[in-house]
């Protein structure tokens, strides 16, 4: 059952990692809108911030789905998502009307239900990080 919980949760964490960045790259300038409206990225940063994050994230996954990466992959995804609960937490908490940008056009108003996917994939990266770490048992 352990490997089967592990297994569901590293292709939850790579694809939405995957998903994300390639749609954020694919729109960058929606990307670029949002990222603005969250008000917490200073205005010199926003271009660079468009398009490496996206880039990142992209590169993680794809270290994490080839296990090139190792730990430090998870341990990336694990701020990647912490930062993005964060943020939302931050948009949420001063009253913005802000999309969340997840999936590009497609994306919804941030709200408590949008920051709890954000916060289970850390989670999911938490679990990943002990599971890892932790000797194995032999499976009854």
């Amino acid at each position: 059952m352990h490997a089967t919980t592990k297994a569901i949760v590293r292709v939850a964490v790579i694809g939405s990692l995957a998903v994300t960045g390639v749609i954020h790259l694919v729109q960058p300038y929606f990307f670029l809108q949002t990222v603005a409206a969250y008000d917490v990225v200073p205005a010199p940063l926003l271009l660079a911030f468009t398009f490496l994050v996206p880039s990142f994230q992209v590169a993680v996954a794809f270290g994490m789905l080839t296990q090139y990466v190792g730990r430090l992959g998870v341990q990336c995804a694990f701020v990647i998502f912490l930062v993005f609960t964060a943020a939302q937490l931050s948009v949420l908490w001063r009253g913005l009307n802000v999309d969340c940008g997840c999936f590009g056009f497609h994306s919804a108003k941030i709200s408590v239900a949008s920051i709890i996917v954000p916060a289970m994939l850390s989670g999911g990266c938490m679990y990943l990080l002990k599971a890892e770490r932790s000797p194995r048992r032999a499976e009854v």
